[in-house]
């Protein structure tokens, strides 16, 4: 079993690597069709409007993982239970949950798998 979970891995690793070598020359092609100088060829980089998107994801998690917290902080205090339990017991399988979903989705090493989308 353990075999063929190592294959699939280095399945997935070997087809992250190629279709990053296939981004890269499209990339590179692209800079050549618009007859762009070699020394001022960059690499693409995350975009103002990006950034500003990320902090407010940042600020709206922030929020909801708060909020969540404070009903269940709430509803260990009706059943008669330490709010702050409730609280921590919250923040604990939020961020259990989240990590779970990234890893399952963007792997150790934080690229999306390729794997999930194909059919």
């Amino acid at each position: 079993m353990a075999r063929l979970v190592d294959a699939s891995i280095e399945q997935d690793l070997a087809a992250i690597v190629d279709d990053k070598a296939g981004l890269e020359q499209q990339f590179q092609e692209a800079l050549d069709a618009r007859g762009i100088v070699a020394g001022l060829r960059t690499k693409p980089h995350i975009r103002i409007e990006e950034a500003s998107n990320a902090r407010r994801y940042l600020i709206a998690g922030f929020l909801a993982l708060m909020s969540e917290m404070g009903v269940s902080a709430w509803m260990f205090g009706n059943r008669g239970m330490s709010p702050s339990v409730g609280a921590v017991f919250a923040f604990v399988i939020t961020l259990m949950l989240e990590r779970a979903v990234h890893f399952a989705v963007a792997g150790t090493d934080g690229g999306i798998r390729l794997s999930l989308l194909k059919t």
